[in-house]
């Protein structure tokens, strides 16, 4: 069994499951498929710090890709604190003295995403006369009306984030970089796609996001620097390798073409992440029930957020393409909540046996909560596959404390 290392550790340990691994030589082997297919200088890589706030693997990035997105102040915290070498502040509703903490840093961009945002900055130049040239971006909205491109369309449900380039506020954002002569229009921001492996989708945004703006620079006389392209990347799997290698290839290839004299960002996050993590539980009942059989673990749906986008896969016992038709879920689901609603096994495993669930390295430790169950307790793995309890049982015990208290 490929998890002998894992076993004898919590085995040895004497340790109660489910405990969740981080792989630091999982998160290198994905950032280097993206590394080895883009190969060029004119490529920054942005972890999407939302995906994981894990610290392992966050150190396992900060030295190795050009900075972070953050989206909050506890992001941009746990990204300073983590030495990222640079930020993209995202999102909305940020406070003045976050923006400023942002703008301080030289090598840093502020998504401008209302006009409250235009009006701290002006004040935060007007106070911070250092500051002698703030990188802003803007964050576009581009719809796909193909039939084709709708089956992925990020925006096909309303987004709160984003804007229009034909909108009023983007005029106001545009006057307002040509008319501060110590603010910059770095970065024009997209995300667009969720899921996607295949480079199509990409290519056809990018061609969009050209044909605007040609037009917009004649208006303003202004182009950004860097254009990003956001993530939305399928969760990587080893055995499709060369599809993602093709992908991250097709994306530079279209963008050198398009953008001879701009920048490329491209912002993976659960791509880094979610392949890094799995969960060790066990098997605690057996369920048939119309014709499917239900494995009941002890791995809870309190951290492993139940929903179509997660790509939770079954490491051990290993999937099969046909065979017995099972679910894998906790004790406490609703319908629609299941951590693999269907897959396929050669045979039942046994109650008490041990159960892997893999792709579980995003969202999982940002989102876990005391829904019935505790969180996970969480081990490392470094490069040299040296395993040591990160989130101990005392650790979640205090948090249960808290909790009874």
């Amino acid at each position: 069994m490929v998890f002998d290392k894992e076993l004898e550790f919590i085995e040895n340990n004497n340790l109660s499951t489910p405990i969740l691994f981080y792989s630091s030589s999982k998160i290198v082997e994905n950032l280097n498929v993206i590394k080895e297919a883009i190969f060029s200088e004119k490529v920054d890589v942005y972890y999407a710090m939302k995906s994981c706030y894990d610290s392992l693997v966050l150190d396992s990035l900060s030295s190795r890709v050009s900075g972070a997105e953050v989206m909050s102040e506890l992001e941009f915290c746990l990204a300073e604190k983590h030495h990222f070498k640079s930020f993209i502040l995202n999102g909305m509703g940020r406070s003045y003295d976050l923006l400023e903490r942002v703008a301080l840093y030289q090598n840093s961009t502020i998504i401008v995403d209302s006009e409250r945002d235009l009006e701290n900055i002006s004040k935060i130049l007007e106070t911070n006369p250092e500051i002698k040239n703030l990188k802003l971006g803007i964050r576009l909205i581009f719809k796909l009306d193909d039939e084709e491109y709708k089956c992925n369309n990020y925006f096909q449900l309303e987004h709160k984030l984003g804007h229009d380039i034909s909108s009023s506020f983007c005029a106001k954002f545009f006057r307002f970089c040509s008319s501060h002569n110590r603010v910059s229009w770095d970065l024009l921001h997209t995300h667009f796609t969720i899921n996607e492996k295949m480079p199509f989708i990409y290519q056809k945004i990018m061609q969009e996001i050209k044909q605007q703006l040609d037009k917009y620079e004649t208006i303003y006389n202004l182009s950004p620097t860097r254009i990003d392209v956001g993530g939305g990347f399928e969760i990587y799997n080893p055995k499709e390798k060369n599809v993602f290698s093709n992908l991250f290839k097709q994306i530079i290839l279209t963008f050198n073409k398009l953008f001879p004299n701009s920048r490329l960002i491209i912002e993976p996050g659960r791509f880094l992440s979610a392949y890094s993590g799995y969960v060790i539980g066990k098997v605690l009942d057996i369920k048939n029930k119309s014709g499917k059989v239900w494995i009941v673990t002890d791995i809870g749906t309190n951290a492993l957020i139940p929903n179509g986008n997660a790509r939770y896969c079954l490491y051990y016992p290993q999937e099969e393409v046909s065979g017995i038709k099972v679910g894998i879920t906790d004790g406490i689901t609703s319908p629609v909540n299941n951590i693999i609603y269907e897959t396929y096994l050669k045979e039942i495993p046994k109650i008490d046996s041990y159960i892997v669930i893999g792709n579980v390295g995003a969202y999982v430790d940002v989102f876990g909560s005391f829904w019935a169950y505790s969180p996970f307790k969480i081990a490392h793995i470094n490069e040299k596959m040296e395993i040591r309890i990160h989130r101990s049982q005392n650790d979640v015990q205090q948090l249960q404390n808290v909790i009874l208290k």
